[in-house]
């Protein structure tokens, strides 16, 4: 541990400066330094057992929702490693005590371990630190990776890691994956099967399947739009895909009378940008958090946190970002369990199993470009049994995938029976 924490030092020391003035550059904040070095309040003890439950991102927060809301006489931290994740995780789960995750550095670690005295930590899809699972193996607390994944590319990367620490994989000791495939995948490392089960997608539990969408109504109104305006979703996006939605949605507009659509940035310090982006193409433009200053904007921007699940249900259509450019796609299943039919680009990496699934149920869509983007909308848009098939496929879909969470659950339970407290 000494010598990785020389490492991380010394790299800290010659590329830092880089990084923070990247950050700088691209307005994104860091979480606090002095609490990601472990000097955080002290857990209060109420004699229930501590489960920390870890999620790198926005994504990893949100899908262990289920899993949260499940666990039953134990107190839960929740960590996160973005100031964005941190944000949706206060916002997701006010009743918990939510802090940031922090740095990999072992003295770092054993100084949040001794203030927060976790009896379990479970890690959201695969999100390995060495530091952190060899600090927790030595002090004994049982680690899970829960809704387990692993691309091909993060094989490549684990086996180079494991090159450098033959044993950083020993320390967790279950790992709940959400298929075959990611299983195999995990093997290959040389975890024991013994140490690996396939649960299933957390992510399918944390879906309400309701494609009456209840709210449809009140958020229309809120930003004056007509109550049966034809509205896409465009959740999630990223830089290089907000122009060519803008192309595309341009040319619906000139085909599909009162036509309005919303953009979702990913990351919220990009909502100026984006806002510049739509003025540019010469629309009026909105912000969620000002409804007032522009009724019924033939562009509304999402600049405010935690509301991409129920802002999807204003719309008939929904794209989901990092799709159209090269990141992998995001959660597909939030517009679906909605009844919406889903757009996506081509880049579906991160949520293949999903969308092939979805596209199998006549949910989903792949185009490749503003043009194909502009044609699927403008189809879906004026066909109501395209959209009454999508939201039935979705139902059918989502019902066969339920059940992760509960499988998650009944195994970290075993855990925190049997563990220990550490003080």
């Amino acid at each position: 541990m000494l010598a990785l924490d020389a490492l991380y030092i010394l790299g800290a020391v010659l590329l830092g400066p880089f990084y923070l003035l990247a950050r700088v550059l691209k307005h994104k904040r860091l979480a606090s330094p002095k609490c990601r070095l472990g000097f955080v309040d002290a857990v209060e003890d109420d004699g229930r057992a501590v489960v920390w439950v870890h999620g790198v991102s926005v994504g990893e927060v949100l899908a262990a929702r289920s899993l949260i809301d499940g666990i039953d006489d134990a107190r839960v931290v929740v960590t996160s490693t973005t100031v964005t994740g941190l944000g949706v995780a206060a916002t997701t789960y006010p009743d918990h005590d939510v802090r940031a995750c922090p740095y990999d550095l072992s003295f770092a670690v054993r100084r949040f371990i001794t203030r927060v005295r976790p009896r379990v930590l479970v890690l959201m899809e695969l999100e390995l630190w060495p530091n952190i699972l060899a600090v927790c193996r030595r002090v004994g607390v049982p680690i899970l990776v829960a809704n387990g994944k692993m691309s091909a590319r993060s094989q490549r990367g684990y086996q180079c890691m494991q090159r450098l620490l033959p044993r950083f994989l020993d320390g967790i000791s279950v790992f709940l994956m959400q298929n075959q495939l990611y299983a195999d995948r995990l093997s290959t490392l040389g975890v024991p099967a013994s140490r690996i089960e396939v649960v299933g997608n957390l992510k399918y539990d944390n879906v309400t399947l309701d494609p009456s969408r209840p709210t449809r109504a009140s958020l229309r109104a809120e930003h004056g739009f007509d109550p049966v305006a034809p509205i896409a979703m465009f959740g999630s996006t990223h830089p290089g895909e907000e122009e060519l939605i803008l192309e595309a949605c341009v040319a619906v507009a000139a085909v599909v009378p009162g036509f309005r659509f919303v953009l979702v940035p990913r990351h919220p310090e990009r909502v100026s940008d984006v806002v510049k982006l739509v003025e540019r193409a010469g629309l009026r433009v909105g912000l969620r958090s000002r409804p007032s200053d522009a009724a019924d904007p033939a562009c509304l921007v999402v600049d405010t946190m935690g509301e991409l699940s129920s802002l999807y249900g204003l719309a008939d259509v929904a794209f989901v970002g990092g799709t159209l450019v090269d990141v992998g796609g995001h959660n597909l299943l939030e517009p679906a369990g909605l009844g919406l039919p889903l757009v996506v680009g081509p880049h579906l990496h991160t949520v293949r199993e999903t969308a092939d699934d979805l596209a199998e149920a006549d949910v989903l869509e792949v185009v490749t470009g503003p043009d194909a983007l502009a044609a699927a909308l403008v189809r879906l848009l004026s066909d109501t049994d395209a959209r009454a098939r999508a939201s039935a496929g979705a139902r059918a879909v989502i019902a066969r995938h339920k059940g992760s969470a509960r499988r998650t659950i009944s195994t970290l339970m075993h855990f925190l029976r049997s563990s220990k407290r550490h003080v």
